[in-house]
């Protein structure tokens, strides 16, 4: 199980959510994650394509979590089943933005205490890993959900470091995968 409880500072706990922000900006994010499917997807799609940005603003410490995915037939689809999953395991909603300029759809989730868990997971294609204390193995549908993650946003992983460097996926997410893609 994942605290969120513990990737803030300033949230007050209301039953099993947190809540966070002001007035009209406020969300409630469940406050204890359990292993599941959704979550498992939620961290493979951020493993594969995610980016986090934190930020001080006004005195105040925003995050920001980003997806970029590319349009492609199933690109809906994807785009869908990452909504679903965010939504399921962390009541938190993405705004999708389409780039004008390049073939790529943003999904962006503003939660400092999402950003703030997934920086621990590293912010740069190359770096990227899940910490141990992530790594619910004994959760099948954990595991299913992050291994479809991974597949859905990347592709199937080859084992040549060289499509690697041009895909810029990080060798421990390669090694997670191979891993765990008997789920």
């Amino acid at each position: 199980m994942i605290d969120m409880a513990n990737y803030t500072e300033r949230a007050r706990v209301e039953g099993n959510y947190i809540v966070t922000g002001y007035n009209q900006t406020q969300k409630r994010i469940v406050k204890n994650v359990e292993p599941s499917y959704d979550l498992g997807y939620v961290f493979g799609a951020y493993l594969s394509i995610g980016s986090v940005n934190i930020v001080t603003y006004k005195n105040s410490t925003r995050g920001i979590v980003f997806w970029y995915v590319e349009n492609s037939d199933d690109s809906a689809i994807k785009i869908g089943k990452l909504k679903k999953s965010l939504k399921t395991s962390f009541n938190l909603s993405l705004t999708q933005r389409e780039q004008k300029k390049s073939s790529t759809h943003q999904l962006v989730c503003y939660s400092k205490p999402l950003a703030t868990l997934f920086s621990g997971m590293g912010k740069k294609s190359g770096v990227k890993h899940l910490p141990d204390d992530y790594l619910f193995l004994n959760s099948d549908d954990y595991c299913r959900g992050l291994v479809d993650g991974i597949e859905d946003f990347h592709g199937h992983i080859p084992d040549s470091r060289e499509i690697l460097k041009k895909r810029k996926v990080s060798i421990n997410v390669v090694n997670l995968y191979n891993k765990l893609k008997k789920y």
